[in-house]
């Protein structure tokens, strides 16, 4: 879980310094070259682990990520929903 790699509980033996945060949720506020404009202004939510190359870490104001790691979400979602759809199934 995100609390226990931030105090140092590790599944495994990252180089340090290393960015905390796995999931979260945001906004596209900008897109790179061969990205579907469509995207832009999206609502999305995005896993993030510390064995993908490039890994930084979640717990930030902005992020980038590769646009096949999103998945977009209605705009009627707040984003506190979105970023906890990917941590657990979503039960009733």
């Amino acid at each position: 879980n995100d609390h226990l790699f931030s105090l140092g509980y590790y599944q495994y033996e990252p180089d340090l310094p290393i960015g905390v945060g796995f999931e979260g949720s945001g906004k596209i506020v900008e897109i790179g070259e061969d990205v579907e404009e469509s995207l832009l202004n999206k609502k999305v939510a995005f896993l993030q682990q510390p064995s993908m190359p490039g890994y930084s870490g979640t717990w930030r104001g902005y992020l980038y990520m590769r646009a096949d790691g999103l998945a977009t979400y209605p705009e009627e979602l707040d984003f506190d929903s979105i970023a906890t759809i990917s941590i657990n199934p979503p039960t009733v």
